[in-house]
């Protein structure tokens, strides 16, 4: 709704938008990681520079996605979608880490509990 909300009465393009958020954050994590820790950052960040940059280029594109689709649809189909992001994290836990990351029947549990609330919601609509 936040982003429907900032959306009205501009013309600035979810894409846009998206970047400028992402660009926002960046600055800000990095200034308080210059200001709180700089002795430790160029030693701890350099090894993780490369297997992150995927995964944070992946993360910039998903995130523009996102603001596209609020741009472009209702929030009320784009919302229940986006939110299904817990569970995909979830079952790509399991099928691409195994026990590494502790998925057991709780968790699948509660996955399926999410799942049975999206087709209630759909349902009553």
């Amino acid at each position: 709704n936040f982003v429907r909300w900032a959306d009205t009465g501009n013309a600035v393009p979810g894409v846009v938008a998206a970047a400028g958020c992402l660009v926002s954050a960046t600055v800000l994590i990095t200034a308080i990681l210059l200001i709180r820790r700089r002795p430790l950052l160029a030693p701890s960040l350099r090894p993780a520079l490369r297997p992150l940059a995927a995964a944070a280029l992946l993360f910039g594109l998903a995130y523009g996605a996102v603001f596209v689709a609020f741009d472009h649809g209702r929030v009320t189909v784009v919302a229940p979608l986006y939110a299904t992001e817990s569970l995909w994290a979830v079952v790509w836990s399991a099928l691409l880490l195994k026990r590494a990351e502790g998925v057991g029947p709780r968790l699948v549990l509660a996955a399926g509990l999410m799942v049975a609330g999206g087709v209630l919601i759909g349902v009553s609509r």
